[in-house]
């Protein structure tokens, strides 16, 4: 009886470390790994951070005339309400034949995860709009950038952007022009 009760204990003690921690299927959220040299602040989107729901969108893109990979998601929650507008714009020729790609919103943090793997000839162009986004760790509205997660080194990249413009209010909002997307991977905004 002892061992049973020893069983369920380590189970449960298991279960309050996942559960605390959460699961990452899509990349890193907030840190990097060993031996990096920074580690950005990222943007978080408001409300339980267990659930973890992943919003997919798909789209043919043709390597003769491009396309536009659009998500809209507004989580339609009264307490916790956020909403985003994301398109990823490929010109014509920026891939080599013609392909389905993936766009997909983690629900905890403005981090976007596009499949299949490849980098391409020109690179995609991102625009994003937010609002209501957990923007209470950040005092100032400056200094911002969009960064992909690079898994071999484990370090979080800068990429060029037009312009990232974000409002820490209460209900924050972020406006990303034309994020550089030369490649898919794992993208977020912080700073």
């Amino acid at each position: 009886m002892k061992t049973l009760s020893a069983i369920l204990i380590l189970i449960m003690a298991t279960m309050l470390v996942i559960w605390g921690t959460g699961c990452q299927m899509a990349g890193p959220t907030e840190s990097i790994a060993p031996g990096s040299d920074y580690v950005p602040q990222l943007i978080k989107l408001p409300g339980p951070k267990s659930l973890h729901k992943v919003i997919p969108v798909s789209q043919r893109i043709t390597a003769d005339s491009g396309g536009v990979l659009k998500l809209q998601y507004d989580n339609g929650s009264s307490l916790y309400h956020f909403a985003i507008d994301a398109s990823l714009t490929f010109m014509p020729h920026a891939v080599n034949s013609d392909v389905t790609v993936t766009m997909s919103l983690d629900d905890s943090l403005v981090l976007l995860n596009f499949e299949p793997s490849m980098t391409f000839n020109i690179p995609a162009q991102l625009n994003v709009q937010a609002t209501g986004l957990d923007l209470s760790g950040f005092a100032a509205s400056s200094g911002f950038n969009l960064y992909w997660h690079d898994p071999i080194t484990g370090a979080w990249v800068a990429m060029p952007a037009q312009a990232i413009v974000v409002t820490p209010t209460v209900s924050g909002t972020l406006a990303c022009m034309n994020g550089q997307i030369p490649h898919f991977s794992v993208y977020a905004f912080g700073r």
